[in-house]
């Protein structure tokens, strides 16, 4: 909860800080979304496989973990979010 009150800055110097946050931060993101009855992400995937032409470029904007470049990995992706929690992601402050 203290990150969806706080600045793009105030998060990046807390992850900073303590990169171990990122990543607790994402895994817990990740556990509550298994509960979903549906993720939208899910939809997002099926979406751009079936409708979007393959040679269209993707930006993943505040992409946590980056699954949507992990699902196309025959697409270009482009992932950003705050902190580089792997090879797929950017780092980019979007505040």
């Amino acid at each position: 909860e203290t990150l969806y009150t706080m600045t793009g800055n105030e998060a990046l110097d807390l992850f900073s800080k303590d990169p171990s946050l990122a990543e607790a931060y994402h895994e817990g993101f990740r556990a509550q979304a298994a509960k979903w009855p549906r993720n939208p992400l899910d939809e997002v995937i099926r979406w751009l496989k079936e409708e979007v032409p393959r040679q269209h470029v993707i930006g993943d904007f505040g992409c946590g973990d980056a699954r949507l470049a992990l699902e196309l990995k025959d697409r270009t992706v482009h992932s950003f979010d705050l902190v580089q929690i792997n090879s797929r992601v950017t780092a980019c402050n979007l505040a």
